[in-house]
């Protein structure tokens, strides 16, 4: 799907779903903020699938790439020893290379834990889906820190978004509905249930929210669901990862063939 027609049917969507709100600016500020928690959900549920669909293929491509930089180092480092005309010395050339591909090594257990996590994911129905859709706007409406700043400064109700906010990600319906009853009991004993909405520069903040809305329909993870929809995209992005591994193994085996000529040369000093 393009990510700018996705965009204006949520658009649509929401538009029509939402509480009407006397003054129009407040109305569209909280229609905003509602639209991107939704997209940046609807973001991670992409990611979890991509990884689902190719994180081994993905897990393959990054091994490669930090075996091939290691390669390169230890090559650098051997012929550097040549020039000079010197031994390497193996736990030298171990802590050489580990210095040096640190930052391959954490992105490696960073894509590491997000494969693993759309691995372990389960799929939610589409009614669960739904439901806790509903019941989210219904939350954010009341207790959205974006939408009343009085109640966000409230510990107990920062307590509960943030558990609302997990609970939503993970479509746990149930648990969203039991937090929504502390909410309710929460805000019958409060002087802060019924604040008007306050929100200070408006027109900048919907501005920014129109921004970020943007940023996340036309970036990665959201626009990744136009090579895994529809099932011949996902095959074509397969086949592309395929070819990527390949030749990274077979760029690796032509260094492994020059490292094995280095380590000779050194030898023979």
């Amino acid at each position: 799907m393009d990510s700018r027609k996705n965009f204006d049917k949520l658009n649509s969507a929401f538009r029509s779903s939402l509480v009407l709100w006397e003054d129009p600016k407040q109305k569209e500020y909280v229609q905003l903020i509602i639209r991107r928690d939704f997209l940046r959900s609807e973001a991670d549920d992409i990611g979890i699938m991509y990884h689902k669909l190719f994180g081994t293929l993905l897990l393959g491509i990054e091994r490669e790439v930090l075996y091939y930089t290691k390669l390169g180092l230890m090559i650098e480092y051997y012929q550097k020893a040549i020039n000079q005309g010197e031994k390497v010395d193996p736990s030298e050339l171990e802590q050489y290379v580990k210095e040096h591909t640190q930052g391959n090594e954490s992105k490696l257990n960073d894509l590491f834990g997000r494969v693993l996590k759309s691995m372990l994911s389960l799929e939610a129905s589409k009614e669960d889906v739904k439901e806790a859709k509903v019941v989210y706007r219904r939350l954010a409406k009341k207790i959205h820190p974006d939408i009343n700043r009085k109640m966000s400064e409230n510990p107990e109700i920062k307590a509960l978004w943030s558990q609302i906010q997990e609970a939503y990600e993970e479509v746990d319906v149930e648990r969203l509905k039991e937090l929504e009853i502390l909410v309710e009991r929460k805000l019958s004993n409060s002087s802060n249930a019924n604040l008007d909405l306050e929100i200070p520069d408006i027109e900048a903040k919907i501005k920014k929210l129109q921004s970020e809305i943007y940023n996340i329909v036309t970036t990665k993870p959201y626009v990744l669901m136009n090579v895994i929809i529809p099932e011949e995209n996902a095959e074509m992005e397969r086949e592309r990862l395929e070819k990527m591994l390949a030749m990274y193994r077979s760029m690796c085996k032509g260094r492994e063939e020059i490292l094995e000529e280095k380590k000779r040369e050194v030898e023979n000093e």
